[in-house]
This record gives structure tokens, C-alpha cells and sequence, in this order.
């Protein structure tokens, strides 16, 4: 008997057959939750045929599916699906998938109106980091264009450097209608010698 949880999951998945786990691995790095159809867009296949390999993960009971998409049953199973990658396979998958995510962006819609924006972001960070150009605009344009879901927050507005009061408060109407200039701190208490 394995002594984690990870290693008892990790014994099961080691037993699928080879294209399920292909279609397995490529799954855990989409995350815990994700659509058959963007596994589909990312390896290429049809829905039929993506089914038929996940059909073996799916009698198991290590995937289930909830409304639209699909989800491991643990958390456990997802990381020892991960563990089985080596690092320079892992970031292969993540440009695959970052990638075929933003081809599948329609040509005349905008990238900040995207609802998987940062996910394709992400998933090209994770993916190549020589690659950072267009991992790094998409991030600047997610994070500008939702303030909603932005991760920080932009600073207040500072206020004007120049402490001097305004023009307005700085004179004073006197009786005989001429603007006077009030005394400073300084000159108030100040007398014209006798």
C-alpha cells in the first residue's frame, strides 16, 4: 500500500493506457477544472474521440464531469497526473495549450474582451519564459482592461504637489471694493516703525 495519497493515485495512472494518459497530462495542466472542448481544441481531436480515451479515466472515477466541463475528483489525483511530467515537458504543454487558446481568439475580436484572457496568459508564462514578449503584453492587457478582476489596485490620485493656497483664498475684498492682499504668518503681527 502506497503511504500518500498522491503515490495511491499515482499507481492508478500509471496503469492507463498510453494515449489516455496523454490526454491526462495535458488535462492536469489545464487545471483542476476544465471544458472537453478546449482539450479537444488543444490536441486536435474530435469530442467523440477525446471521450474514448478519457473513457478509462472516467470508469475509474478520477475525472468527473459537472454541467460544462470536466474536473479531477481530487485535488491528489491532478498532482500525481503533474508529478509523472518533467519540468522542460510541462512547459511545452502550457505553450501548447496557451497557444492553441490564443489562435482560437476570433481575428476581428479584441484580446481585452476575452473571458480566458488570463488563462491564456498564464499558460504562456508557464510555457516558455524566453518567450515573455507575448506572454507579457497579453498580461498587461488583462490586467488594464478588467479593473474588476484586476490582482492589484491602482494608487489614488496624489494631490497636487504645489501647497501654496489657491489663488482665490490668497486676496480678500476690502469696503472700498479693491482687492487686498492678506498678511502671511510672517508679516501679521509686523508694525511700520513710529
Amino acid at each position: 500500500m502506497p503511504p500518500t495519497v498522491v503515490e495511491l493515485f499515482g499507481a492508478k495512472v500509471k496503469k492507463l493506457p498510453p494515449e489516455t494518459l496523454d490526454v491526462l497530462v495535458f488535462c492536469a495542466c489545464m487545471g483542476n477544472r476544465f471544458t472537453a472542448e478546449d482539450i479537444a481544441l488543444i490536441l486536435e481531436l474530435e469530442l467523440l474521440a477525446l471521450f474514448e480515451r478519457l473513457k478509462p479515466v472516467l470508469s475509474m472515477g478520477l475525472l468527473m464531469e459537472s454541467k460544462s466541463e470536466l474536473q479531477f475528483v481530487h485535488d491528489r489525483v491532478q498532482e500525481a497526473v503533474l508529478r509523472l511530467l518533467d519540468a522542460e515537458r510541462r512547459r511545452a504543454i502550457h505553450w501548447r495549450i496557451g497557444h492553441h487558446l490564443l489562435q482560437a481568439v476570433p481575428a476581428g475580436k479584441a484580446l481585452a474582451k476575452q473571458d480566458n484572457l488570463f488563462t491564456i496568459a498564464a499558460h504562456l508564462n508557464l510555457g516558455r519564459p524566453e518567450q515573455l514578449d507575448k506572454a507579457a503584453t497579453l498580461t498587461l492587457i488583462a490586467s488594464t482592461t478588467r479593473p474588476a478582476t484586476r490582482l492589484w489596485k491602482p494608487s489614488p490620485p496624489k494631490p497636487p504637489t504645489n501647497t501654496s493656497a489657491p489663488p482665490w483664498r490668497c486676496c480678500r475684498r476690502t469696503a472700498g471694493s479693491a482687492v487686498t492682499r492678506k498678511p502671511s504668518r510672517s508679516t501679521r503681527n509686523w508694525r511700520k516703525p513710529s
